[in-house]
């Protein structure tokens, strides 16, 4: 994975002098959260902290993506987060706590020890995508696994019940958007 985002970087004139120089620029203040992965999970954790007032750093390897998330006015950088430099950049030691919202359940894990291994006591909100790598990221250090299977499971039966209560099929702004089809 760390080769391929060197060869990106260099193919787009990036180094790591350069990512580092923009970076020295932002403000060091702290008090941050910084989050790993800005897909429909990553924007979904972006926009509940910002509704809060938490400033936010962003990382992901889709440079469109990280495009859209400066257009916010956010803190967002194209960076293999499984490397030591990248997360060096995130300041962890400043940070509240690290959100890894990547499905891959190998690169999370990675993520996380890394993230350890630099910071020991930061609160690390990891995402399970199957049940059964819950006690793994835990495991590896996560402070709080969201396991993606119970979660769905618990929406779904809340639908159902709050659906077999009312007797009626709910109308379509009645649904939570995460329960639409379209």
């Amino acid at each position: 994975m760390g080769q391929r985002v060197d060869r990106l970087f260099r193919r787009r004139g990036w180094t790591k002098s350069t990512i580092a120089q923009e970076q020295s620029t932002k403000t060091s203040v702290g008090g941050h959260i910084v989050v790993v992965g800005y897909g429909p999970a990553g924007r979904e954790v972006v926009e509940a902290a910002r509704e809060i007032g938490l400033s936010l750093i962003v990382f992901d390897l889709n440079s469109q993506s990280v495009i859209e998330a400066r257009k916010l006015g956010l803190e967002a950088y194209v960076g293999d987060a499984t490397q030591p430099d990248i997360l060096r950049m995130a300041r962890l030691s400043q940070a509240i706590a690290l959100v890894v919202t990547l499905p891959d359940h190998r690169i999370t894990t990675a993520i996380i020890v890394e993230a350890k291994d630099q910071c020991p006591d930061l609160k690390i909100v990891a995402r399970a995508r199957h049940h059964r790598y819950f006690g793994l990221l835990e495991g590896a250090g996560a402070t709080i696994v969201v396991d993606e299977e119970a979660q769905v499971g618990r929406r779904m039966s809340s639908y159902i019940t709050s659906t077999a209560i009312a007797r009626e099929t709910p109308k379509r702004d009645d649904v939570p958007k995460d329960l639409h089809t379209d």
